[in-house]
């Protein structure tokens, strides 16, 4: 195998987004799709150039519009940081956001050696200077000055140890090891509750992580795809008035549908019209559910297939959106064409705040909602200070918000703890039951607990009856009780 040399410290490596990716290889002239051709450029300066035949490659992911390569300090591209990022994207079907993260791991490894002065192919030598081991004391440093915190030093390792596996499938034997292989059995229980166990292959490198719980001091937090902080009663209250204050009708009515359903952000974004029941009523209470996930348009956590629902007067109120003014003019700039398939929240330039996985190719755009961040930096948390509402949270929360407040609603009820969890479990659409524990076992402070989601949903619903703001027209000026 071919080493990078170490080369001037002067230059750094970085990771290169190309945009409108098309993938050939080389071939038969019987398989020949396509052929090169000589650029405009070749033929101003009379290069030599000489076409082969070659066929268009298909990732494993068909919607591939966008991808990462690493570009070494002398400016050519790194050859074996782009093909682990390559096989990472093309072959393995890794999603965007895992390649964009793998790509500026490698970079900041590369450069870490580079600033060392360090062969990353070199692994003789005492432990303390292989690659892999410096670079884990590189991260320590960076860990105690307080710079990065721990699940993001394991995630760099875990990149850097992941290159390596590959590089080593490729042909790549190092001197000595490159780090110690542990093997252990570990006991769960499965998303029926019964006990099963696993064996896990892990590796020496990783930090270990500190153990936090509900009563962890300063830790009121429940564990669902992140640590996720219930928003209290109050601040649930002051978020809606500070969305209606802001008079953007999309960012409001999509936190609405993520606090009575919990579903995620990539969910409530890609929703279609097909979704919602045009002739909802405006005071219904019943859950209307709609299939998200699979084989529908609607994105979830891995692809998973998912049921959300939501009350009717939730549907209504998206219902009578879809007939506005408003977003019948964003809808005409959108390039979907069937309405069924046309997303609810759209952008004033008619794009999606959050392009679904399927659509990629026709938006050659993997968009996940940083105009949504945006708006809560930008707009929202403005308004919370100015009404002197000094919390922050991520959309993300919204999901354990509805959650506590389904919980403490059935539990102000009277129903089981079993019973609400199984509740819980179907709403939120756990593969786990162990996940939903964690919901029940989680601390609210009082102000968390002073109303029942009943009593809550009719509140928001009475809010939200009085904060039109569809078709464009000035917000009203009744004020929220």
């Amino acid at each position: 195998m071919q080493k990078d040399l170490v080369t001037s410290v002067e230059g750094r490596f970085r990771k290169v987004l190309l945009k409108d990716v098309c993938l050939w290889e080389r071939c038969t002239e019987q398989d020949a799709t396509a052929s090169p051709k000589s650029t405009s450029e070749e033929i101003k300066l009379d290069l030599p150039c000489t076409d082969y035949p070659i066929k268009t490659i298909v990732p494993r992911t068909p919607n591939l519009v966008q991808h990462y390569v690493i570009v070494a300090p002398d400016g050519s591209l790194w050859r074996e940081g782009t093909v682990y990022l390559y096989n990472r994207a093309v072959i393995e079907g890794a999603s965007p956001a895992t390649v964009a993260n793998d790509a500026g791991d490698l970079c900041d490894f590369a450069n870490a050696m580079l600033s060392a002065r360090k062969d990353m192919w070199d692994f003789s030598g005492p432990k303390s200077r292989r690659p892999t081991y410096y670079y884990k004391s590189v991260l320590k440093k960076r860990i105690m000055e307080s710079v990065i915190g721990i699940p993001t030093a394991n995630r760099k390792l875990s990149s850097i140890t992941n290159f390596y596996r590959s590089a080593a499938a490729r042909g790549f034997q190092p001197e000595q090891e490159m780090w110690k292989t542990i093997k252990r059995s570990v006991r769960y229980k499965d998303r029926y509750g019964f006990n099963q166990s696993i064996e896990i292959i892990s590796t020496d490198l990783p930090f270990k992580k500190a153990e936090y719980s509900p009563n962890h001091p300063g830790g009121n937090f429940i564990i669902d795809g992140g640590k996720l902080f219930p928003i209290d009663k109050n601040n649930q209250e002051a978020l809606l008035e500070a969305l209606y204050a802001s008079e953007n009708y999309e960012m409001y009515l999509s936190h609405v549908v993520a606090l009575t359903g919990g579903p995620r952000i990539q969910t409530v974004f890609t929703m279609r019209q097909s979704c919602i029941k045009m002739d909802a009523c405006h005071d219904g209470t019943n859950l209307v559910t709609f299939t998200a996930g699979a084989d529908t348009l609607i994105d979830t956590k891995g692809g998973k297939t998912e049921y959300i629902s939501l009350p009717e007067w939730v549907h209504y109120l998206i219902a009578e959106y879809l007939n506005s003014k408003r977003y019948k003019q964003r809808q005409s700039l959108s390039i979907i064409g069937t309405a069924e398939d046309q997303y609810i929240f759209l952008t004033e330039s008619g794009k999606p705040y959050y392009v679904g996985t399927k659509d990629r190719a026709l938006f050659k755009s993997v968009e996940a909602g940083s105009a949504v961040r945006k708006f809560k930096k930008d707009t929202l948390q403005k308004i919370l200070l100015r009404n002197q509402k000094n919390f922050d949270f991520r959309f993300h929360d919204l999901r354990a918000t509805f959650g506590m407040n389904l919980f403490e609603d059935h539990k102000a009820l009277g129903m089981s703890e079993l019973a609400i969890l199984d509740l819980i479990k179907n709403r939120l659409n756990h593969g786990s039951i162990i996940v939903t524990q964690r919901y029940l076992k989680f601390k609210p402070s009082l102000e968390q607990v002073e109303k029942s989601q009943s009593e809550y949903e009719d509140h928001i619903r009475s809010i939200v009856d009085k904060q039109r703001i569809i078709n464009g027209h000035s917000r009203q000026t009744n004020s929220v009780s």
